[in-house]
């Protein structure tokens, strides 16, 4: 019984082990750890280019909705139910 509850849980583990090793992120702080220490700096400087590109998605989409807005509102302009 002993070992069936421990190969249960070596499997769990085992789980967990690759899940984490399967997330990109994850791979990229070990490849930048296998060299040797890091600074959190040095380790947070990929997620810079990703807020870089959250930024300009945000600014393209937000460009693109208020010109649909303009075009819906043209197309139907509110009505004045004063």
């Amino acid at each position: 019984m002993a070992a069936k509850v421990n190969n249960v849980i070596e499997h769990s583990l085992l789980d967990k082990t690759y899940r984490a090793l399967a997330d990109s992120t994850r791979r990229g702080m070990l490849v930048t750890l296998r060299d040797g220490p890091a600074r959190i700096t040095d380790m947070a400087a990929p997620l810079r280019s990703a807020e870089e590109w959250i930024a300009e998605q945000v600014s393209f989409w937000s460009l693109r909705a208020d010109a649909l807005a303009a075009r819906l509102e043209r197309r139907n302009p509110p009505v004045d139910r004063s």
